[in-house]
């Protein structure tokens, strides 16, 4: 079952004693029939009862090495063993057992070592713990009961341990899976649900766009209905699949329904008005189960024409929309008959309905044989008439056999004979049906055998139990029997979980599907390209969740659907509008220090005006995973020269900087005005270069009038002399535009972020604290003007 366990040092110099203390006193008694301490004795040990027979393996078990020659040389002691006492009656004494038990002392203790030097357990330690209470039901009546009470006290810290670890592995898997459902937990309805809800976003306030988040299926997900109990299929999440099967219809060598009885059931019990309540297509399978009277049926047109009457009026009265083929035997000689008849079927059914889904039942591959039947079959044909190839995988192991392992075991190991998923996917792809048709099968159910113990390899005392998922939650998972001692562990080459338990005094093993392995096997699914999945057995885990969790986890995303797109009419800004941005883009510019919110930049990162303007080029543009992203994203070429602000706003389509903006509030401090993101940003940074542009060409404007009224005061002031009459008014014209020149040309600089004295492009300086500085030096000098006119023209007495 798993790899064999690698001891520690000190462990192994233990396990070499242990060893050649056996294997000196078997040489001792082969040579003079005793053995010291004393002469060995175990009463009435006979090697035909199948538990004492393996005794000496279970004691000899827990000492495992990884290394062949160590493991043959195990065997090969065994061996020794097993001839001296089958030839010479050999006795174990209480003495002998003592000292064994005490080996396995060391061996519990040496667990323990092992645990606290390596958190990283694997089930390999738990399985060793196993072997050693195991040996311990067999010492139990040999060794002295302190002996075996110290070796209990031990080995029950370890397998806490250890069990503690197999949850920590299964809680992080169990986490990933919780996560993953909170998205679809928020939007809860299929695409094709009437009940889902619809959004409304506008893109840029350009464009208003209305859409559906609804769940959807990453590939076909088909679930199995065979419960003719009424009230199961109300546990079924239909938001989780794709398609409902109903099984079924079994056909007769004529072309007649067998069950009838079963049918009407199955049909009329409320899981098909519920699948096609919410959009779901419903399939019926026809199944045979025997291979004369399916011989018949496809030996006879007229049994053909028969079914083909049957089926359309079950499909017309029960909305069904597809038709699931599961004959399980097939006669070689058939084959063509079978494809003729699949031809016809899909002829007749895909002419009424183009969309009608035709699918197909074929066994895994886990004996020779069936590969063989299996080549029978004419994929080269069926792959155009078939829609999706149902693959029996969930059937790799069955009750019937004597072989303890996973009804479903996800990968091969060529050391033991025995079908695995990936094997059986593989013979189907190879040259035979294209692998985006095949569909893994898995089931709700698990199989508990007898055993004679739990060492992995050994073959059970009888045929398996099969069990369905909720009586394996109330016996072992949900409070569980304590009475049967149950072990779990996780077998991650099979990637299924099993029991290890006793019941009845008989050692039993369960092997089955949870919500993890379910989830495991889903992924790789999905990671190799299936048509998809299919799940049996629906309804078997009626008040529990975790297999439709795990479905939801693996197989489900949100889908967004777009419904509409409509243009939003652009409302034009007007005077006060632009005016009240500007202010607010003043305040932005004073705080300096902008924080944006949600920066692809870093966690604390500002709009600064340098980044944002800088121009970018060459190996600037391929150093930061941002920038290399938005070159992929706008597709420019490597010697292109470009700036932060422009690649993000041609990224997000943004030609009005005016409509991403945000509002200043100024009655609280500075520090907690931020923006939002990076486009805010580079809007905020395109309309500052827009302020300067006006500023500048504002203050250039008003230094040419000013210079003209200045020189056209002078001319009449000389021409006329200071008597001209509108001397006074060009007087304040000048002074007045001298003052717009200052103020123009303050905005000019104050908005530059080129410029570092204050502003955009310095610290932090209150823009009203330079405000009043200008206002109070302007009211100054017109102060000082008007004193000093004062002084020239006061009147004056003169002779």
């Amino acid at each position: 079952m798993l790899d064999f366990f690698r001891l520690p040092v000190s462990c192994f110099h233990k396990t070499v004693m242990v060893t050649a203390f056996l294997c000196l006193g078997c040489f001792h008694l082969w040579a003079q029939e005793t053995i010291s301490p004393a002469k060995l004795k175990l009463d009435s040990l006979s090697l035909k009862d199948s538990i004492d027979k393996s005794l000496l393996q279970r004691l000899i078990q827990p000492i495992r090495f990884k290394d062949n020659r160590e493991t043959k040389e195990r065997q090969r002691i065994f061996d020794f063993l097993k001839v001296l006492i089958t030839e010479n009656d050999l006795q174990i004494d209480s003495a002998t057992v003592s000292e064994i038990t005490e080996e396995l002392i060391a061996q519990a203790k040496n667990i323990a070592v092992n645990q606290n030097a390596n958190s990283a357990l694997s089930d390999k330690n738990k399985l060793l713990a196993a072997e050693i209470q195991q040996a311990l039901q067999v010492l139990d009546s040999k060794a002295p009961k302190s002996k075996i009470d110290s070796i209990q006290s031990q080995l029950q810290s370890v397998l806490q341990g250890m069990m503690n670890e197999t949850d920590k592995n299964g809680l992080a898997i169990q986490k990933e899976i919780t996560s993953k459902l909170e998205e679809l937990q928020k939007v809860q309805y299929s695409c094709e649900s009437e009940n889902v809800k619809v959004w409304e976003v506008d893109y840029q306030d350009s464009l208003r766009i209305t859409y559906q988040k609804c769940l959807k299926t990453s590939v076909r997900v088909f679930g199995w209905q065979s419960s003719e109990k009424s009230a199961e299929y109300k546990s079924y999440n239909l938001n989780y699949i794709s398609d409902l099967i109903i099984y079924g219809f079994e056909i007769g060598g004529k072309g007649e329904i067998k069950n009838s009885k079963q049918l009407d059931l199955l049909l009329n019990g409320g899981s098909i008005k519920l699948a096609i309540q919410a959009k779901k297509t419903v399939s019926l399978s026809i199944y045979s189960k025997s291979e004369t009277e399916l011989s018949q049926f496809l030996g006879n047109s007229y049994s053909q024409n028969a079914f083909l009457s049957t089926i359309k009026t079950l499909i017309k009265k029960y909305s069904i929309g597809g038709i699931n083929i599961n004959f399980e035997k097939v006669k070689s000689s058939d084959q063509n008959k079978l494809t003729q008849f699949i031809a016809s079927l899909n002829e007749e059914l895909t002419s009424e309905n183009p969309d009608f889904l035709l699918t197909m039942s074929l066994p895994a591959i886990n004996v020779k044989s069936i590969i063989t039947s299996v080549n029978n079959y004419e994929f080269s044909q069926l792959v155009s008439l078939i829609d999706y190839f149902l693959i029996d995988t969930d059937k790799l192991n069955v009750p019937s056999s004597k072989a303890p392992f996973s009804p479903s075991p996800l990968y091969t190991n060529p050391k033991v004979n025995r079908g695995s998923i990936e094997a059986t996917m593989g013979f189907y792809s190879n040259g035979k049906i294209p692998i985006s048709k095949l569909v893994m099968t898995l089931s709700y159910g698990g199989i508990s055998w007898p055993v004679p113990d739990f060492l992995g390899n050994s073959k059970a005392l009888r045929s398996g139990e099969s069990l369905n998922f909720r009586t394996i939650q109330e016996d072992f998972v949900t409070g569980g029997d304590t009475t049967l001692n149950a072990v779990y562990g996780f077998d991650a080459e099979q990637t299924s979980p099993y029991y290890n338990y006793e019941k009845k005094g008989e050692f039993r093993q369960l092997w089955y599907e949870d919500g993890i392995s379910l989830y495991l096997k889903a992924q790789w699914a999905l990671g190799k390209g299936l048509g998809g999945v299919a799940i049996e057995g629906l309804g078997q885990d009626e008040g529990y969740t975790e297999m439709w969790d795990a479905i939801g986890a693996s197989l489900v995303y949100v889908d967004s659907v777009v419904l509409k797109q409509e243009l939003i009419k652009q409302k034009k800004l007007g005077v006060f509008q632009y005016l009240a941005i500007f202010q607010d883009d003043l305040e932005w510019a004073s705080a300096n220090d902008v924080y944006i919110e949600k920066s692809e930049l870093g966690h604390e990162m500002y709009c600064e005006y340098k980044i944002f303007k800088e121009k970018l080029s060459g190996t600037k543009l391929s150093e930061n995973s941002y920038y290399k992203r938005l070159v992929d994203k706008l597709m420019l070429s490597p010697d292109t020269t470009i700036s932060l602000k422009e690649m993000i706003l041609m990224s997000a389509g943004v030609s009005d900087v005016w409509s991403k903006r945000l509002d200043y509030n100024m009655f609280i401090d500075p520090y907690d005005n931020f923006l939002k993101d990076d486009l805010e940003c580079a809007c905020l940074v395109s309309r500052w270069d827009t302020y300067t542009g006006i500023f500048k060409i504002a203050t250039l404007v008003i230094i040419g009038v000013f210079i003209l009224i200045a020189l056209f005061l002078i001319y009449m002031v000389i021409r006329v002399g200071d008597d001209w009459r509108y001397r006074g008014l060009f007087t304040v014209i000048a002074i007045g535009l001298g003052i717009l020149c200052l103020i123009s040309g303050f905005f000019t600089l104050f908005l530059n972020g080129n410029f570092t004295m204050f502003g955009v492009g310095s610290e932090a300086v209150a823009l009203w604290f330079l405000l009043l500085i200008l206002i109070f030096g302007i009211s100054i000098g017109v102060l000082l003007n008007k004193v000093n006119n004062r002084r020239k023209l006061r009147s004056k007495d003169l002779p």
